[in-house]
């Protein structure tokens, strides 16, 4: 099985890789074996690479191309998983993360963010319908999760009833 079919059909806590996650882990495959042609002079033959290699990778992934913590990280979880694939995952003994400066994203002020928490705990109190009230509760549940768990939108629409206590 090649990798992107091990990406595709691979199942972790029951659920499988998202489309986007498979194509990000696959296109850290692609960096690596372009980085590891460039500086070997030959296509790396996956049975062969060692802890060297992607310690290697990981200096020049911060040090050459100067990747942020995040993209790093992302990286490496695709090489973790390339690791898994290959049965080995020692091979990343020793390649460590980069911890975050902090949130990056700044996209509510703290006005903002009180404002938003209040009009969550309206909704289901503006609902006329049971049908609405439904609606209300769960959209209330969804907003909270991305608001306070951290949740993406697309890691939202992949729950389910089960996966929430």
């Amino acid at each position: 099985m090649d990798f992107q079919t091990y990406l595709t059909q691979r199942v972790h806590n029951k659920s499988r890789l998202s489309p986007l996650s498979v194509s990000a882990h696959q296109q850290t495959w692609d960096i690596f074996r372009g980085w590891y042609t460039a500086a070997y002079g030959e296509q790396p033959d996956p049975r062969l690479l060692t802890n060297y290699d992607f310690t290697q990778f990981r200096h020049w992934c911060l040090d050459v191309k100067r990747y942020k913590a995040s993209t790093w990280n992302l990286r490496r979880s695709g090489l973790v998983l390339l690791c898994e694939w290959l049965g080995d995952p020692s091979l990343m003994d020793g390649v460590e993360g980069m911890k975050s400066t902090g949130n990056a994203i700044k996209w509510m002020n703290e006005n903002q963010f009180h404002r938003f928490a209040a009009e969550l705990e309206r909704l289901p109190k503006r609902a006329v319908t049971p049908c609405e009230y439904e609606r209300a509760v769960r959209n209330q549940a969804l907003c909270a999760l991305m608001l306070f768990a951290g949740l993406r939108v697309h890691e939202v629409m992949a729950l389910h009833k089960s996966d929430v206590t």
